[in-house]
């Protein structure tokens, strides 16, 4: 529960949120996020902690999954930051396909056997992705979930899409107008 002094942000998202490892913990969005707020005259003497909630690969359905766990930690204010890849980044079953660790490893040794085992070119592939407009179905009504339960915790979340570098550079996707659209069908605030 956020104190009388504190003004908690909520920022949902996956690697983006902290980087992707590239960048120093001083450069994340929720460091400069946090520290921009405290810098507003409207917020002095305010603390301003901004909260990320990023797990890497991560999409909606995983967020709204460990939201509706965890709760909202007493913020006051969130933002869902998405990307392309996110319209279609639903969890499949496998333990085959997982990015990431689920345990810890045996030491700096055991860590690079465990990196070259994960990394085995022959790894089983698990079962196929389901199609795309099922998979980005399932990830709009996962942000459904994340919103309404934002708003039943007095939360108005903003949506930001975060667009790739050659996007940036190029038109924009297909993904980021089906983003702004559910954006704009939900009332949600929506940012690019």
């Amino acid at each position: 529960i956020a104190a009388p002094d504190e003004r908690r942000v909520l920022l949902v998202g996956d690697s983006v949120i902290y980087g992707n490892h590239f960048l120093d913990q001083s450069q994340t969005i929720a460091i400069r996020m946090a520290d921009r707020l405290a810098a507003m005259p409207r917020l002095a003497g305010c603390r301003t902690p901004t909260l990320p909630v990023a797990v890497s690969s991560w999409g909606p359905v995983n967020q709204a999954a460990f939201l509706a766990r965890e709760g909202s930690f007493g913020a006051q204010a969130a933002g869902i930051v998405v990307s392309a890849h996110d319209l279609f980044d639903v969890p499949r079953a496998g333990a085959g396909i997982l990015p990431y660790r689920t345990g810890p490893a045996p030491g700096a040794l055991g860590d690079v056997v465990l990196m070259a085992w994960e990394r085995r070119p022959w790894r089983p592939a698990g079962p196929p992705p389901a199609p795309l407009d099922e998979r980005a179905a399932q990830s709009l009504a996962a942000l459904d979930r994340i919103v309404a339960q934002l708003r039943d915790d007095g939360i108005e979340p903003v949506l930001f899409y975060h667009p790739t570098l050659t996007e940036r550079a190029g038109p924009e996707r297909t993904e980021a107008a089906v983003f702004r659209n559910w954006a704009g069908r939900a009332a949600v605030a929506f940012a690019d």
